[in-house]
């Protein structure tokens, strides 16, 4: 078959390969002339001289930050987190994952890990510290600790007053309208986990004030021998949330909050020992704060078991005069009138020798028929 390209097509043909043969040929020209003093000077590529990075120093690293302590609300609306540099003061950030609004706290300087205590019974190292962040329910606020800040710490350094130490605080904060209230010297707090009648509410312990044990105890007699420092107790409030309303109780050494907010317990330890003891306040009680067990003493290691119907704790109120008071484990049950001694050394089944000892946790088993403490050899307390 004989075939002809019409004269019209040729023409197109040719304006279209023009340019290409143009392409293929200039570099060819190029790469055929190699004669030196023919040749043409290449382009010259000017670089621009980089900056030399500077090695990281330990001063960078204190000021990468961690966030830490993370916690949503109960309607995920909301997070919170703390977010430290490893060296210097932090923040508090809370976060509401609707809008995108923020609101930020000052939160202090995060200590370092506590010196392990290997007389203890405890089998983990000590963990550094972190924020302690908790909602109510209702998903309307949110408490959380603090830390001293840096200036502070380095100012009791440089005093070496361990006395004066700086404590953490604690703030609450409104998630809807960003309000927060900011408290100094908070011991510990607590919120009720399960919504209450009386509304929102937290509970807080403050630090003891700034005078000394070994102070108070100079002006106790019946404190103990030298080297050992008189503990007195502190400023126990309850705040309910939407109202301002407080209630405060004194000196208190520690508390228990139930879990649905329906009430309460607390020990004592006062420079007036008559008033020591064990508290409880709930709704359905006749008469309170009642008194659960008292008398001059110690009362310590408060626990409630999983329904919060039942609370144990340690005391040594039956040898309170004594050179080397011992301990008892006390229970208390809901709706009894006292708490009632349960275990101590002469308890059968005591290995002898062993005391109850204080270092060790008390808590009930998951169906609160057993309870756990801890014991020790009487030449090791």
């Amino acid at each position: 078959m004989n075939s002809r390209i019409p004269p019209q097509s040729l023409a197109t043909a040719r304006r279209w390969c023009a340019p290409l043969l143009l392409l293929v040929l200039v570099p060819a020209a190029f790469a055929a002339d190699k004669t030196p003093k023919q040749a043409r000077k290449a382009p010259v590529a000017v670089v621009a001289p980089v900056a030399e990075k500077r090695p990281l120093q330990h001063s960078d690293y204190d000021g990468w930050r961690s966030i830490l302590s993370q916690s949503l609300s109960p309607d995920g609306r909301f997070a919170v987190y703390g977010l430290f540099p490893q060296e210097g003061d932090g923040e508090v950030v809370v976060r509401d994952l609707q809008s995108g609004k923020e609101y930020r706290q000052a939160a202090g300087q995060r200590p370092a890990p506590p010196k392990p205590n290997y007389a203890s019974m405890e089998d983990e190292p000590p963990q550094q510290p972190k924020v302690t962040i908790a909602f109510t329910p209702d998903s309307k606020w949110v408490a959380f600790s603090t830390f001293p800040i840096k200036a502070d710490v380095e100012k009791a350094k440089r005093a070496k007053k361990s006395e004066e130490a700086p404590k953490g605080g604690m703030v609450i904060v409104n998630l809807l309208s960003g309000a927060a209230t900011r408290y100094e010297r908070i011991k510990s707090f607590q919120v009720p986990q399960e919504t209450t009648a009386a509304g929102p509410l937290v509970m807080f312990l403050r630090e003891p004030e700034k005078s000394s044990a070994a102070e108070d105890a100079s002006k106790d007699d019946s404190a103990p021998a030298k080297g050992k420092k008189k503990q007195y107790g502190s400023e126990l409030v309850l705040r309910h949330l939407d109202s301002g309303e407080e209630l405060k109780f004194a000196d208190v050494t520690e508390f228990q909050l139930v879990k649905d907010g329906s009430g309460f317990v607390y020990a004592v330890s006062s420079k007036d020992e008559s008033t020591n003891g064990v508290y409880a306040v709930f709704a359905d009680m006749e008469k309170v704060p009642a008194k659960l067990v008292g008398g001059p003493g110690r009362y310590l290691k408060l626990s409630f078991d999983e329904p919060q119907k039942q609370l144990a704790f340690l005391s040594d109120r039956d040898e309170a005069g004594a050179k080397k008071p011992r301990l008892k484990l006390y229970l208390w049950q809901r709706g009894a009138t006292e708490a009632k001694a349960l275990a101590s050394a002469e308890t059968p089944g005591m290995k002898s020798g062993y005391l109850v000892s204080e270092k060790g946790s008390v808590t009930f088993s998951r169906d609160g028929q057993h309870i756990f403490f801890g014991c020790a050899h009487e030449h090791a307390l």
